[in-house]
């Protein structure tokens, strides 16, 4: 069985092996933010295999990556042990947290790169402020789950160089679109500089690094809230930023759809 890798929903997707599998971000369903952001289409648990799930990766903190909910349907469906890997923390109210739910907890340094002997596979974080990235190596593939970390140009050149010198990014997925708070209603300028940026940083990203395919996600939201919802009139579109890039070699994914790594689809 040659590996898949398969978007879930949002920031979340699996990568599927013979003998194991790796969820990444899950989000699946609620309200989180303070009920500010909602999924654009909730995910049934149902239609995920969790069979041969051995490790949940969480790049950071915020809950539409780390989701309590979530991780508690997940642990509840399924008998077997899975490991959680997150970035170092100053406390230990995650690990607690993880411990009750019956998950095996595992902390590691950022900009170190860890095998896992027994299921050949190795990954490093790329910590950037409060986010992370995520580096996954396995079976001979480098994909690069960048999702809503925000790294400056010199650290991505310094990335080329340096990390990915001697490999080429498979497939990487990079934010789309808003994520966060940007400005009031009224300074609508600042929202469509924000708008841009984010369309910017995908391109920008995307030519430093040059990997076979870039994976437009982590965007699948909709602001819910009556304070919040002026937003949705500056998340972008899909469509718009496949139409002004026309030339990238970019997979936009449906949900529960295979990502192939020798697809290059517009």
């Amino acid at each position: 069985m040659k590996t898949k890798i398969k978007f879930i929903n949002h920031a979340c997707f699996q990568i599927i092996r013979e003998n194991s599998s790796i969820l990444v971000d899950p989000w699946f369903n609620g309200k989180v933010f303070n009920n500010s952001w909602s999924l654009l289409q909730e995910t049934n648990l149902d239609d995920i295999d969790l069979s041969n799930l051995t490790h949940i990766f969480i790049s950071h903190e915020h809950p539409d990556h780390l989701n309590w909910s979530t991780l508690k349907q997940i642990k509840e469906r399924t008998k077997q042990k899975i490991h959680v890997y997150m970035p170092r923390r100053r406390n230990h109210n995650v690990k607690e947290n993880m411990k009750k739910l019956g998950y095996l907890f595992v902390e590691v340094d950022p900009y170190q790169i860890y095998k896992i002997k027994k299921y050949d596979f190795s990954f490093c974080f790329l910590k950037r402020n409060y986010d992370s990235a995520i580096l996954f190596d396995v079976d001979e593939k480098i994909i690069l789950n960048k999702n809503d970390c925000e790294f400056p140009i010199e650290q991505l050149q310094q990335f080329k160089q340096g990390l990915f010198k001697n490999r080429e990014i498979d497939i990487l997925f990079n934010q789309f679109s808003l994520a966060g708070y940007y400005g009031n209603q009224e300074e609508t300028q600042k929202l469509e500089e924000a708008k841009e940026n984010h369309i910017e940083d995908l391109l920008t990203t995307h030519k430093i690094l040059k990997p076979k395919l870039t994976v437009p996600f982590a965007s699948f939201i909709t602001f819910s809230r009556d304070e919040n919802k002026y937003l949705n009139e500056y998340i972008v579109s899909l469509k718009k930023l496949i139409d002004q890039n026309s030339s990238l070699s970019m997979f936009v994914p449906w949900y529960m759809e295979d990502i192939s790594f020798e697809c290059s689809r517009e």
